[in-house]
């Protein structure tokens, strides 16, 4: 009876955290780019020649080790394909798992994304905007957000205490100096006072360990035009 029984590896589906579908969402256009390449000559070359795309596949680490072929003179393409084949390869007790396969990638392109200057700008930007109030008001609590809080708070002070006696309880009107304030504070935050806000930011919302922002459509084209070049490729691809 015990012959009969075969033998399977518990897999545990990864922990998913708020905004992994958008890493998986380039993992999956990377394989799809991959597939495509076997019919286009160009698209595989442009795959093959990156070098930030090469550096990616090197950071993976795949669930099953044994099941990818050590030969690393593969090219970025054939690299792709061999993490698809190992999951589409005769069902054994140790087979990876695709979620398994997704989370590997997840993995690599947070720490690929968190140690980029171009994401430095971008937070960088959207707190020098002060428009993140709207989406992440929490960022205020933050330590190295003090100054910037005290600093929106005395600029309120100051721009209501301007406003007529009868206006001072007027809703729309004190939103309107709520929102001039934080505005105006951030817009002149220098380089210096932004360098710690904008580690820290990353710090709690795109390292692999920590609570992650959902990804908006900004940081996904950044982070594929990091990889392939044009944020337009797989777009390119689809009409192929």
């Amino acid at each position: 009876m015990f012959s009969k029984l075969q033998s399977k590896r518990i897999q545990l589906s990864p922990q998913q955290q708020d905004g992994d579908c958008g890493y998986q969402v380039i993992t999956l256009g990377l394989f799809y780019l991959a597939l495509r390449a076997a019919s286009s000559s160009s698209l595989k070359e442009q795959l093959n020649n990156s070098d930030a795309l090469a550096c990616l596949l090197a950071c993976v680490i795949p669930p099953v080790p044994r099941f990818l072929p050590q030969d690393k003179s593969s090219g970025n393409t054939q690299k792709l394909l061999h993490h698809l084949q190992a999951v589409a390869s005769v069902s054994t007790w140790d087979s990876p798992g695709f979620d398994e396969v997704l989370s590997s990638f997840t993995v690599a392109l947070k720490q690929r994304a968190s140690q980029s200057t171009w994401l430095s700008e971008q937070v960088k930007q959207k707190i020098k905007s002060g428009l993140w109030y709207d989406d992440y008001r929490c960022w205020e609590n933050y330590h190295s957000f003090k100054s910037i809080k005290e600093k929106v708070i005395s600029q309120m002070d100051e721009l209501y205490a301007r406003l007529r006696k009868k206006d001072a309880g007027d809703l729309e009107k004190i939103q309107e100096v709520m929102f001039k304030a934080r505005v105006g504070v951030c817009n002149q935050l220098s380089d210096e006072e932004l360098l710690d806000p904008v580690n820290e930011v990353i710090c709690k919302y795109y390292q692999d360990v920590s609570k992650k922002a959902w990804l908006d459509c900004e940081f996904l084209k950044a982070l594929t035009a990091d990889l392939l070049g044009s944020s337009d490729l797989f777009l390119a691809a689809g009409r192929c």
